[in-house]
């Protein structure tokens, strides 16, 4: 007897304009049924012990330019949703 699908439907937008058509296409902002992740590890831990449900997932792993971490004209610190840790840990 198999298990029941984590979720539904997987999604690998390349581009912010495509990731933000899927996201309006499935509700218009992520909730329970929507999940934009970015590697998703601790998300698929909590999906499989149950304790969250997500029905679409929105993988942003491969949109370029979102793995920067820059300091703007007055400071500010930006830091990317895919940046890993390492990433920002060695980011001057």
């Amino acid at each position: 007897m198999s298990s029941p699908p984590l979720w539904q439907t997987y999604y690998t937008p390349t581009s912010v304009e495509e990731a933000l058509t899927i996201l309006a296409e499935n509700g218009d902002h992520p909730g329970p049924e929507t999940r934009i992740v970015a590697g998703g590890t601790d998300l698929l831990v909590e999906l499989q012990h149950g304790d969250r449900q997500a029905q679409v997932l929105i993988d942003i792993t491969r949109i370029g330019g979102l793995d920067r971490v820059q300091q703007d004209d007055d400071g500010l610190i930006h830091i990317g949703p895919t940046v890993t840790h390492n990433l920002a840990s060695t980011s001057s």
